[in-house]
């Protein structure tokens, strides 16, 4: 929060601590989700056949979207390697992904003994066929990824929005993915709620979650948890 004075706080030695891994695990188990839906297309396929255009597997293999695709072995980029992002990355060891990572707050040793490849943002844009946008937001990070950045995607990729809008040009974002440039599942956005004629609404190659990630009964009963615990280590003189 803004307001807080974090200067202050440490200055006299009061511990700031977040609820964010709190929400961790449904966050990247969310984004999984999304990842596969936008890859393989379900949320479109659902569409079209409610509105009686089923797209059968046996005439019809490639979409107006494009054609689908499994997670099974495709190059995985994460951009921002913070609690988020270890959250997530187990997840996808099933697949077998290789896992690159641009994160300008650590080092290339750390993240290769995490076991993902060190990579720059342009590298990582034009060479994953999934992308998470994982970074906590941050002053220095605002629209990171521009509309020049985000021309790199290639058009195969899929584009998944996790953490906050802010690291995003999104009117950019939102033109390109009406472009068709590449496809993309988001969860956060630049006002929540959303206008109902913002025009990422109408966009096809989108599949759209209303910030719903982490926003679960079992996420919140698990900050309490760690508020407890946290009360509890400090109680006893621990680091909480």
């Amino acid at each position: 929060p803004a307001t807080l004075d974090y200067a202050a706080c440490f200055t006299r030695g009061i511990r700031v601590l977040s609820c964010a891994p709190a929400f961790g695990p449904a966050v990247a188990e969310l984004g999984l989700g999304l990842a596969i839906a936008a890859a393989r297309q379900i949320a479109w396929t659902d569409t079209a056949f409610r509105y009686g255009e089923p797209n059968w597997s046996h005439t019809e293999f490639v979409t107006e979207i494009g054609d689908t695709f499994t997670l099974y072995g495709k190059q995985v980029g994460f951009i921002g390697f913070g609690g988020l992002a270890r959250s997530l990355k187990p997840l996808l060891a099933p697949f077998g992904c290789p896992i690159q990572v641009y994160d300008p707050w650590l080092t290339a040793t750390y993240l290769q003994r995490q076991g993902v490849a060190p990579v720059d943002l342009d590298t990582l844009l034009q060479t994953s066929r999934i992308i998470f946008v994982l970074a906590v937001p941050s002053a220095s990070n605002r629209e990171l990824l521009t509309r020049a950045k985000l021309a790199l995607i290639r058009s195969d990729a899929v584009f998944v929005l996790l953490s906050r809008s802010h690291v995003v040009d999104f009117a950019a974002l939102t033109e390109l993915l009406a472009a068709g440039a590449f496809r993309a599942a988001i969860d956060v956005f630049p006002e929540e709620p959303l206008p109902k004629d913002h025009p990422i609404r109408r966009v096809k190659h989108a599949v759209l979650s209303s910030h719903r990630a982490g926003a679960m009964g079992e996420a919140l009963l698990n900050i309490g948890r760690i508020v407890a615990d946290d009360l509890e280590a400090l109680c006893r003189g621990f680091v909480p």
